[in-house]
């Protein structure tokens, strides 16, 4: 018995490449666009970590007193608790879509698990801003509110991770793993 097709085994036909439907195509695409927005998403996270620190150790050498090497320690330190959060979370993004893209066996449950967390988080951020503007109106019937258009920051900020996290439980809905454990593959038409 050898290993090539067709002597001494029996070989599956294969499928017809265009033999698929045209929302397979669509859905395809759909992934690799999920992919794009996820390396992009991990790039805008990447920039808010820089600019967070950036700012953080910018204001802080001139908001301390004391020794240089205590004022540097303590810059350093706080650019790093206010940075460092963002950049994980950036880089990670970039991780769940290099998976995406490649079709890694674990891109379905990654997207699942990531995106269900951060659907919370988004919901979270919605509903707060929704909140903080309905208090800005009632403020600034009554003479104030100087500070309404603060309340649009975690809509802006929720409302982009709302869209990306329902995006992917979407398409990871959609995603059958193909080929035995540990093959690295997935896609959208093979159950």
């Amino acid at each position: 018995m050898t290993d090539r097709p067709g002597v001494g085994m029996e070989v599956e036909a294969m499928p017809d490449r265009h033999s698929r439907k045209p929302s397979t195509r669509l859905s395809v695409w759909m992934v690799h666009w999920l992919a794009v927005a996820h390396l992009a998403s991990g790039l805008v996270l990447l920039l808010v970590a820089a600019l967070v620190a950036a700012a953080m150790v910018r204001t802080l050498l001139y908001a301390t007193t004391g020794p240089l090497w205590t004022n540097i320690a303590w810059t350093l330190l706080s650019a790093a608790w206010a940075g460092l959060p963002w950049a994980a979370l950036g880089v990670w993004m970039m991780i769940v879509g290099r998976w995406i893209w490649s079709g890694h066996d674990r891109s379905r449950s990654v997207l699942l698990v990531t995106h269900g967390l951060l659907l919370v988080v988004g919901s979270v951020a919605v509903g707060i801003g929704v909140w903080a503007t309905q208090a800005a109106e009632r403020s600034g019937a009554n003479g104030g509110g100087l500070l309404g258009p603060v309340a649009v920051i975690p809509l802006l900020i929720g409302g982009p991770v709302l869209v990306l996290a329902v995006w992917s439980i979407a398409v990871a809905l959609t995603m059958h793993p193909v080929g035995p454990p540990g093959s690295r593959r997935s896609t959208l038409d093979e159950p």
